[in-house]
């Protein structure tokens, strides 16, 4: 059978007889990585393409996690037709993105402050032996770096490249100040459970041993591109562990310049022809870095 949708529909119907899973999913979130299939109580995911990949590594990071994460227990998975697969406990609710124009002032509030707890909880991981791949979303390697530089710099030209890399430079050093531990590396909204009354950090499919405070900067931008002055001073009492430490400013700013020139190359994937390149979400994002207008200076700007 030919690898395409209708092969993943049958590849979960397949998946959700083994495990005993009744009634007809809605299917819906799918990302750049996974199908997805939501069930009453099951959420299914299936790799959008063959072969080992993240979700492995989730298997792996998934009994490792402490309780005060909250990750839904996993039910199964395993690989069919060539494709990992994983299923899990569904959670009550829906993903924080969807519900945030929905929450009032306390309740964005609370959920910032839960979700940087449930990261930190994550960081506590009992990691011993375990071997984890990179994340493919922030550059650790100066040859992927320079790669990514090069991809970025035909869109925005060389001195946006040459402040980037001054600024990934700095948070490389100051990433040395810093432990090593699990980390998210993409705790976006999409990637997060509203349940009323906790902010539930899944997927965890590109997580990876790195500096401990590195997934502040998907929070800190997600908070902040949404511009609501209350969340952003909510957000700074939340990371106030985290920019206390030495060097945090260098390192944010230089997550911050590797996740855009990481998302430059996706968004270059998506569209070749560079359609309005100049309005593309990272390449913004990646001037602002490099003008100082980034989502952490725009944070410290709100917060003085």
């Amino acid at each position: 059978m030919a690898d395409g949708p209708q092969h993943r529909v049958d590849l979960a119907e397949r998946i959700a007889r083994s495990l005993g899973v009744g009634g007809e999913p809605v299917r819906h979130g799918d990302g750049w990585s996974n199908n997805v299939w939501l069930y009453d109580d099951v959420v299914i995911r299936i790799a959008l393409r063959p072969g080992p990949g993240a979700l492995a590594v989730e298997g792996l990071i998934a009994p490792r996690l402490p309780a005060a994460v909250g990750y839904p227990a996993v039910i199964g998975s395993g690989v069919i037709d060539g494709h990992d697969w994983m299923a899990q406990q569904r959670l009550p609710g829906d993903n924080l993105a969807a519900r945030w124009d929905l929450l009032d002032q306390d309740q964005r509030a609370f959920a910032i402050g839960d979700l940087v707890t449930r990261l930190d909880a994550a960081t506590r991981a009992d990691v011993s032996g375990l071997v984890l791949p990179d994340t493919p979303l922030y550059a650790f390697d100066p040859d992927l770096v320079d790669r990514q530089l090069a991809v970025a710099g035909s869109i925005v030209g060389d001195q946006t490249i040459r402040l980037a890399r001054r600024i990934i430079r700095a948070g490389s050093e100051a990433a040395g100040l810093v432990e090593r531990r699990l980390v998210h590396t993409d705790a976006v909204f999409g990637n997060v459970i509203w349940t009323g009354s906790a902010a539930i950090p899944i997927d965890f499919e590109f997580g990876c041993l790195g500096p401990i405070d590195l997934d502040a900067d998907c929070i800190g931008r997600e908070v902040v591109a949404r511009a609501d002055a209350s969340a952003i001073i909510a957000l700074s009492a939340a990371l106030a562990p985290v920019l206390s430490r030495s060097g945090a400013a260098d390192r944010l700013r230089g997550y911050s310049v590797l996740r855009n020139i990481w998302a430059i190359g996706k968004w270059l994937d998506n569209d070749p022809g560079l359609t309005d390149a100049e309005t593309w979400e990272p390449v913004r994002s990646l001037i602002a870095d490099t003008e100082g207008s980034g989502w952490l200076d725009q944070l410290l700007g709100t917060v003085r």
